[in-house]
């Protein structure tokens, strides 16, 4: 097996890598900061364009959110669904699953 020198720009991330990464990305307000400056200034590519493709499935979940949020707030205006109406149909999910569930 060949010992590759990538250099420290290009050297790949690990298996374990990925999973400190993403842990530690996950740590409210202080994971997210070092995960903007790794997106934006780290040395090593691999690590940058991995925080980078965070970025992105942020960007895309937030707007997800919102669009889903925005529809709900306007059918909710125009009196086409109701709150009350999507909580009726949840508990109708959840008591559905309570007697699925009950052991025979």
């Amino acid at each position: 097996m060949k010992n590759y020198d990538y250099g420290y720009g290009f050297k790949p991330i690990s298996s374990w890598g990925y999973v400190g990464y993403k842990l530690l990305w996950s740590i409210p307000v202080v994971g997210w900061i070092i995960w903007l400056v790794q997106a934006i200034g780290s040395k090593n590519r691999n690590v940058r364009n991995y925080a980078r493709s965070f970025v992105c499935a942020a960007i895309i979940g937030i707007a997800f959110t919102a669009v889903v949020t925005g529809v709900a707030f306007l059918l909710n205006a125009l009196g086409i669904v109701t709150f009350e109406a999507v909580m009726d149909y949840f508990r109708g999910i959840l008591s559905y699953a309570q007697e699925i569930l009950q052991p025979v």
